[in-house]
Protein backbone atom coordinates (compact mmCIF):
# COMPACT_ATOMS: atom_id res chain seq x y z
CA UNK A 1 0.00 0.00 0.00
CA UNK A 2 2.66 2.49 0.81
CA UNK A 3 4.85 3.28 -2.61
CA UNK A 4 8.63 2.97 -1.71
CA UNK A 5 11.00 6.02 -1.54
CA UNK A 6 13.19 5.44 0.34
CA UNK A 7 16.39 3.96 -1.46
CA UNK A 8 17.09 6.26 -4.33
CA UNK A 9 16.00 9.30 -2.72
CA UNK A 10 18.10 8.81 0.46
CA UNK A 11 20.86 8.09 -1.77
CA UNK A 12 20.54 11.02 -3.92
CA UNK A 13 19.80 13.28 -0.80
CA UNK A 14 23.15 11.93 0.92
CA UNK A 15 25.13 12.71 -2.14
CA UNK A 16 23.25 16.33 -2.30
CA UNK A 17 24.23 17.06 1.67
CA UNK A 18 27.50 15.56 1.15
CA UNK A 19 28.86 18.52 -2.12
CA UNK A 20 26.79 20.60 -0.04
CA UNK A 21 28.70 20.32 2.81
CA UNK A 22 32.11 20.37 0.74
CA UNK A 23 31.52 22.96 -1.62
CA UNK A 24 29.17 25.27 -0.65
CA UNK A 25 29.79 26.09 3.51
CA UNK A 26 32.70 23.86 3.69
CA UNK A 27 31.26 22.53 6.93
CA UNK A 28 30.87 18.83 8.48
CA UNK A 29 28.37 20.12 10.91
CA UNK A 30 25.05 19.63 8.56
CA UNK A 31 23.78 15.80 8.69
CA UNK A 32 21.25 13.71 6.89
CA UNK A 33 18.91 11.00 8.93
CA UNK A 34 16.84 8.94 6.45
CA UNK A 35 13.59 7.14 7.89
CA UNK A 36 11.52 4.07 7.10
CA UNK A 37 8.08 4.06 6.23
CA UNK A 38 6.33 5.88 9.15
CA UNK A 39 3.28 4.83 10.85
CA UNK A 40 1.39 6.81 13.51
CA UNK A 41 -1.82 8.42 14.38
CA UNK A 42 -2.73 11.38 11.99
CA UNK A 43 -1.84 10.07 8.66
CA UNK A 44 -5.17 10.16 6.33
CA UNK A 45 -3.56 10.40 3.38
CA UNK A 46 -5.02 7.96 0.68
CA UNK A 47 -3.39 4.47 -0.28
CA UNK A 48 -1.37 4.37 3.08
CA UNK A 49 -2.19 1.04 4.94
CA UNK A 50 -2.45 2.17 8.60
CA UNK A 51 -4.88 5.25 7.30
CA UNK A 52 -6.66 1.98 5.36
CA UNK A 53 -6.80 0.46 8.31
CA UNK A 54 -8.62 3.01 10.35
CA UNK A 55 -10.96 4.14 7.62
CA UNK A 56 -11.93 0.29 7.87
CA UNK A 57 -12.37 -0.39 11.36
CA UNK A 58 -14.31 2.67 11.88
CA UNK A 59 -16.55 1.85 9.21
CA UNK A 60 -16.48 -1.70 10.34
CA UNK A 61 -15.23 -3.30 6.56
CA UNK A 62 -12.60 -5.22 6.18
CA UNK A 63 -8.72 -4.15 5.37
CA UNK A 64 -8.16 -4.06 1.65
CA UNK A 65 -4.30 -4.86 1.50
CA UNK A 66 -3.13 -4.65 -1.94
CA UNK A 67 0.59 -6.22 -1.58
CA UNK A 68 0.67 -7.77 1.57
CA UNK A 69 3.64 -10.05 0.88
CA UNK A 70 6.06 -6.96 0.26
CA UNK A 71 8.05 -6.03 3.45
CA UNK A 72 8.24 -2.45 4.47
CA UNK A 73 10.88 -1.07 7.19
CA UNK A 74 7.49 0.06 9.29
CA UNK A 75 8.05 2.05 12.27
CA UNK A 76 6.26 4.35 14.98
CA UNK A 77 6.64 8.72 13.94
CA UNK A 78 8.38 9.26 17.24
CA UNK A 79 11.64 6.94 16.12
CA UNK A 80 12.81 8.92 13.52
CA UNK A 81 11.97 12.20 14.97
CA UNK A 82 13.87 11.91 17.98
CA UNK A 83 16.32 9.86 16.19
CA UNK A 84 16.87 13.17 14.32
CA UNK A 85 17.02 15.42 17.40
CA UNK A 86 19.28 12.95 18.65
CA UNK A 87 21.97 12.87 15.93
CA UNK A 88 21.64 16.58 15.76
CA UNK A 89 22.67 16.53 19.31
CA UNK A 90 25.77 14.20 18.82
CA UNK A 91 26.91 15.70 16.08
CA UNK A 92 26.71 19.34 17.86
CA UNK A 93 28.57 17.85 20.49
CA UNK A 94 31.40 15.81 17.86
CA UNK A 95 31.48 16.88 14.63
CA UNK A 96 33.89 13.81 13.74
CA UNK A 97 30.36 12.36 13.73
CA UNK A 98 28.57 14.33 11.15
CA UNK A 99 27.39 12.68 8.25
CA UNK A 100 24.38 10.50 6.99
CA UNK A 101 22.58 8.21 9.29
CA UNK A 102 19.81 5.60 8.35
CA UNK A 103 17.10 5.36 11.28
CA UNK A 104 14.91 2.02 10.82
CA UNK A 105 13.26 -0.86 12.52
CA UNK A 106 15.02 -3.31 13.96
CA UNK A 107 15.65 -6.56 11.23
CA UNK A 108 12.91 -8.38 13.25
CA UNK A 109 10.23 -5.57 13.25
CA UNK A 110 10.89 -5.55 9.21
CA UNK A 111 7.68 -7.26 8.36
CA UNK A 112 5.13 -7.58 5.49
CA UNK A 113 2.52 -5.27 4.57
CA UNK A 114 0.00 -8.17 5.38
CA UNK A 115 1.52 -8.73 8.84
CA UNK A 116 0.81 -5.04 9.68
CA UNK A 117 -2.60 -5.20 8.83
CA UNK A 118 -3.20 -8.58 10.94
CA UNK A 119 -1.58 -6.52 14.19
CA UNK A 120 -3.67 -3.93 13.71
CA UNK A 121 -7.06 -6.15 13.14
CA UNK A 122 -5.91 -8.18 15.90
CA UNK A 123 -5.39 -4.91 18.32
CA UNK A 124 -8.10 -3.09 17.18
CA UNK A 125 -10.40 -6.08 17.29
CA UNK A 126 -13.31 -7.47 15.56
CA UNK A 127 -11.50 -6.55 12.20
CA UNK A 128 -10.47 -8.91 9.50
CA UNK A 129 -7.70 -7.93 6.51
CA UNK A 130 -8.25 -9.39 2.43
CA UNK A 131 -5.91 -9.52 0.04
CA UNK A 132 -6.93 -7.80 -3.09
CA UNK A 133 -4.16 -6.53 -5.32
CA UNK A 134 -5.91 -4.48 -8.23
CA UNK A 135 -3.03 -3.20 -10.14
CA UNK A 136 -1.22 0.04 -8.96
CA UNK A 137 2.29 1.56 -9.05
CA UNK A 138 4.85 -1.15 -9.46
CA UNK A 139 6.73 -1.70 -5.81
CA UNK A 140 9.76 -3.24 -4.26
CA UNK A 141 8.53 -6.93 -2.84
CA UNK A 142 11.70 -6.25 -0.26
CA UNK A 143 12.82 -2.90 1.04
CA UNK A 144 14.95 -2.80 4.33
CA UNK A 145 17.30 0.11 6.19
CA UNK A 146 21.23 -0.53 6.84
CA UNK A 147 21.15 1.42 10.25
CA UNK A 148 24.51 -0.45 11.31
CA UNK A 149 26.31 3.06 11.37
CA UNK A 150 24.20 4.47 13.19
CA UNK A 151 24.19 2.31 15.89
CA UNK A 152 27.77 1.71 15.54
CA UNK A 153 28.94 5.36 15.35
CA UNK A 154 25.98 6.59 18.18
CA UNK A 155 24.81 3.95 19.90
CA UNK A 156 21.18 4.12 18.59
CA UNK A 157 19.03 1.46 18.57
CA UNK A 158 14.73 1.85 18.38
CA UNK A 159 12.81 2.15 21.06
CA UNK A 160 9.34 0.82 20.53
CA UNK A 161 9.68 -3.05 18.50
CA UNK A 162 6.68 -3.22 15.79
CA UNK A 163 3.70 -4.20 18.42
CA UNK A 164 4.32 -1.31 20.68
CA UNK A 165 4.05 0.61 17.30
CA UNK A 166 0.99 -0.71 16.37
CA UNK A 167 -0.90 -0.31 19.95
CA UNK A 168 0.25 3.27 19.59
CA UNK A 169 -1.33 3.80 16.48
CA UNK A 170 -4.49 1.96 17.45
CA UNK A 171 -4.89 4.03 20.85
CA UNK A 172 -4.53 7.01 19.37
CA UNK A 173 -7.43 6.03 16.46
CA UNK A 174 -9.50 4.99 18.97
CA UNK A 175 -9.71 8.02 21.21
CA UNK A 176 -9.39 10.24 17.51
CA UNK A 177 -12.48 8.71 16.01
CA UNK A 178 -14.09 8.93 19.42
CA UNK A 179 -13.89 12.46 19.53
CA UNK A 180 -11.77 12.40 22.51
CA UNK A 181 -8.59 14.45 23.35
CA UNK A 182 -6.36 13.10 20.49
CA UNK A 183 -3.65 15.89 21.40
CA UNK A 184 -4.00 14.53 24.88
CA UNK A 185 -3.30 11.06 23.65
CA UNK A 186 -0.44 12.44 21.41
CA UNK A 187 1.61 13.82 24.59
CA UNK A 188 1.03 10.58 26.88
CA UNK A 189 2.60 8.24 23.73
CA UNK A 190 5.58 11.09 23.72
CA UNK A 191 6.28 10.86 27.39
CA UNK A 192 5.81 7.04 27.18
CA UNK A 193 8.55 6.91 24.46
CA UNK A 194 10.79 9.06 26.32
CA UNK A 195 10.20 7.20 29.62
CA UNK A 196 10.82 3.78 27.12
CA UNK A 197 13.96 4.85 25.90
CA UNK A 198 17.65 5.18 27.80
CA UNK A 199 19.30 7.43 25.27
CA UNK A 200 16.96 10.22 26.15
CA UNK A 201 17.79 12.39 28.93
CA UNK A 202 15.76 14.19 31.11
Amino acid sequence: NDTNIVGSNGAYFAVQMNGYNNKIVNSDLSHLAAGGIIIGGGDFADNRIIPDCVRAAMDKQPVIVRNPNSTRPYQHVLEPVFAYLYVAQRQYEDKAISGCYNVGPDERDCITTGELAELFCKEWGGIRWVNEHCGGPRESGFLKLDCSRIKRALGWHPVWDIESAVRAVVEWARVWSAGGDAGACMDTQIERFISDSDLIKR
